[in-house]
């Protein structure tokens, strides 16, 4: 996968209006990812993915709404809302699975973004993706809950007044991929 500077943060905060518009474009095209129905195992741990991409469509709920893009494409949604003093809650995560680094980019935007401080970030995870949320530094409470301590997180660093992921501190601050390395069906383009 190739990454290329890009001079527009892919990450943005939207207004619920415009994430409902979002969430419709991005939901049509993670659909036209499903593969024929088979036997290959494969196949079915993707489209098991992407029908758990889908089922989380629609319950996005929260005070704070963030999209990812690239290019026209939507690669990841995620909504926040306050949890107390200094901690956010992620109350949703979603990303393209034709797609990688949203998910990274999104939480990375969301600390930085926020208009208090962020000391930690507080959520709630299916088991299929406990394993990502552990490599961003997340550690395990009770049951499905996740917690993570920036100040304390190996995976994080504080550089240039911002919150940073230790494995993309070398890149540039919006370093992206480009289309050609990683594309996305030109589906569901956003009107």
């Amino acid at each position: 996968m190739s990454v290329v500077w890009s001079g527009r943060n892919p990450v943005r905060r939207v207004d619920p209006t415009e994430f409902a518009r979002l969430e419709r474009a991005f939901a049509a095209d993670v659909e036209a990812w499903l593969l024929p129905s088979s036997r290959d195992h494969d196949a079915s741990v993707w489209n098991y993915r992407i029908r758990m991409v889908r089922a989380m469509i629609g319950r996005f709920r929260g005070s704070a709404h963030f999209v990812c893009m690239l290019g026209a494409s939507v690669t990841g949604l995620a909504v926040a809302d306050n949890g107390t003093a200094n901690v956010i809650r992620l109350k949703a995560l979603s990303t393209h699975p034709g797609q990688q680094g949203a998910g990274s980019l999104l939480i990375e935007h969301i600390v930085n973004d926020w208009p208090a401080p962020v000391a930690e970030v507080r959520l709630t995870t299916l088991d299929e993706a406990r394993a990502f949320y552990m490599r961003l530094g997340f550690l395990s409470l009770e049951r499905n809950q996740m917690c993570l301590d920036l100040a304390r997180s190996p995976q994080w660093e504080w550089a240039e007044g911002r919150w940073r992921l230790k494995a993309y501190a070398n890149l540039p601050r919006f370093a992206t991929w480009s289309e050609e390395a990683s594309p996305l069906p030109p589906k569901a383009r956003l009107q």
